[in-house]
């Protein structure tokens, strides 16, 4: 299975600017994504997407293609996933290039393994199915301790609730998305325009290299839980 290793990364964040670029464990954020991605076997072309030419320089310097410049329709903060997915593929595919997955590397989700991604491919290959993506367990916010409404004027759960309350051992697993590893096949994002095919398993990652970083906050504990990582031999910069 021919795999393209893709990492999407516009110029214009607002959570953290120029988050992409900024240097956390002392490299920038995109190359943590970069790296991995080239140190994996079973990606065969390692590309980066950007609208930002600072990113692009960036990329390049840690080893990434970057042969095009993102049109700046894909690159707003209302531009969908899977169409700058799919602007990038097309292009190699224009050049002859033929890849029979993508796999989708997000920037800010830093602490992926290659082990990760060995692992994903190895079950999509195994299972026959369409989309693996990569999950944490989040039972320490699990839905049933969720509410919907207004604090001040009233609050209901988001799901149906005991009202005796639950012990959180009695929680039924529920996974989260973290965001490391979208591996898609070609024809349910080509034909079927989606990240999501008819069968979609999950990559179980632990919490612990599943920080997500949207907001600043995301980043101290990024930094704090990066160095805990290194100091217990779980990851590498």
């Amino acid at each position: 299975m021919r795999i393209l290793g893709l990492i999407n990364a516009r110029g214009g964040s607002k959570g953290v600017p120029r988050k992409n670029v900024r240097p956390l464990m002392g490299i920038p954020l995109i190359a943590h994504a970069i790296r991995v991605g080239l140190r994996s076997s079973s990606v065969n072309h390692l590309l980066v997407s950007t609208d930002d030419h600072e990113i692009a320089t960036v990329a390049r310097e840690h080893g990434a293609d970057v042969p095009f410049m993102r049109p700046i329709e894909l690159a707003t903060s209302t531009a969908l996933q899977i169409d700058a997915i799919r602007h990038a593929l097309s292009f190699l595919e224009d050049r002859g290039e033929h890849f029979d997955a993508v796999l989708l590397l997000q920037p800010t989700t830093p602490f992926r393994l290659t082990e990760d991604i060995e692992g994903a491919v190895a079950l999509m290959n195994a299972s026959g199915a369409e989309t693996v993506i990569s999950v944490a367990d989040v039972s320490g916010h699990h839905p049933l301790t969720c509410y919907t409404g207004n604090p001040e004027t009233g609050l209901s759960p988001m799901l149906p609730a005991n009202p005796a309350g639950v012990r959180r051992q009695d929680f039924a697993p529920v996974w989260w998305r973290n965001g490391a590893i979208y591996l898609m096949r070609r024809d349910v994002i080509m034909d079927r325009k989606s990240l999501y095919g008819s069968s979609v398993l999950g990559y179980v990652m632990p919490p612990e290299r599943s920080i997500n970083i949207d907001v600043p906050l995301d980043w101290v504990i990024a930094e704090a839980v990066g160095g805990w990582l290194v100091e217990q031999g779980l990851w590498q910069p």
